[in-house]
């Protein structure tokens, strides 16, 4: 896989800001594979974390170090996540479309973005070890790109609801957990 030229993608730091992941992509005519790999920024030492695979996308680490969650693409998008220091990937329990997770700020959570039944996306909160569905936000509308407060207590979101005339940034007080 390596002879072909490879881009990258998707970066994320460690919080100690002695690492960088992103996502490495190789195309093969019409077909793509993916993995993630760690770059230490003292000396460029590269570390392959996950094996290739057909797409991986959107990665971001905990703010503890530990983690990367990233959506992987298999038909319906799931989320999964590997060690930061290496070790086998998990796959996080998350039915159909999903995108864009983000780390609570004290690790135990995962919010994301996920097509609900009526065809609108909504945001989607996590136990942080894909075992439990803690709730849901939904506008009754499309919504994008959630991120937390530092305190953990509200969730910030791009947003959109019929008749699509205006998006806009729109704050969950209400966060499920």
């Amino acid at each position: 896989m390596t002879s072909q030229a490879a881009d990258r993608a998707w970066l994320t730091w460690s919080p100690d800001s002695c690492w960088v992941a992103y996502v490495e992509r190789i195309h093969v005519g019409e077909s793509s594979s993916s993995r993630i790999v760690k770059t230490r920024i003292c000396d460029k030492r590269e570390i392959a974390l996950t094996d290739w695979c057909a797409e991986i996308e959107e990665i971001e680490c905990s703010h503890d170090g530990k983690w990367i969650v990233y959506v992987k693409k298999r038909g319906d998008d799931v989320l999964a996540k590997v060690p930061f220091d290496g070790g086998p990937e998990d796959t996080l329990v998350t039915p159909g479309y999903a995108e864009t997770p983000k780390w609570s700020y004290d690790g135990q959570c995962i919010a994301y973005t996920a097509t609900g039944n009526e065809g609108y996306d909504r945001i989607c909160v996590m136990s942080s070890d894909g075992a439990r569905l803690l709730g849901v936000v939904d506008v009754g509308g499309d919504v994008w790109h959630p991120t937390w407060s530092p305190s953990d207590r509200k969730i910030a979101f791009i947003g959109a609801c019929p008749p699509w005339s205006k998006i806009g940034l729109w704050i969950s007080d209400t966060v499920p957990r």
